[in-house]
């Protein structure tokens, strides 16, 4: 499937989300995976949500772009938000998880994200620094 369709689909989902928080979502060359296309969506709406809801002072700007790996394709979505603990950074994955009182959300988002990721045989991981923004990636199998 192509990536950029289930991007595209999530970023309709989200077209309310992205012009009340005058955010940017710049989007870079994503290729043809191995996903289910609604499970797909579903990443990306929970990771660029997640940037949008979790933007610091500034107008949210999401970037997501992807890199060639050995048969596989790393995707990033990246933001200029206000970052995540280093304490929390481990543990954004697990269910129910809120950093915050004034999260709003079950908190299921990124355990979801890593579910579908792993069910198609990927590998997700974050890279953080308080007040750097925050860039979540995961990895598919790349389609022939």
């Amino acid at each position: 499937m192509d990536a950029v369709e289930a991007l595209r689909a999530a970023l309709s989902n989200l077209s309310a989300e992205i012009a009340a928080a005058g955010a940017r979502v710049e989007v870079g060359e994503l290729p043809r995976v191995v996903a289910d296309p609604t499970r797909l969506t579903q990443v990306f709406q929970n990771l660029v949500g997640n940037a949008i809801k979790h933007r610091g002072e500034r107008a949210p700007v999401v970037s997501v772009r992807s890199a060639e790996l050995n048969g596989s394709v790393r995707i990033e979505v990246e933001d200029n938000g206000p970052g995540i603990p280093p304490d929390a950074a481990t543990r954004v994955f697990e269910p129910f998880l809120q950093l915050g009182e004034d999260v709003r959300g079950s908190g299921l988002g990124l355990a979801l994200v890593k579910q579908i990721v792993e069910q198609h045989g990927g590998a997700v991981a974050i890279h953080s620094a308080p007040g750097g923004g925050a860039c979540f990636s995961f990895t598919l199998p790349r389609a022939a």
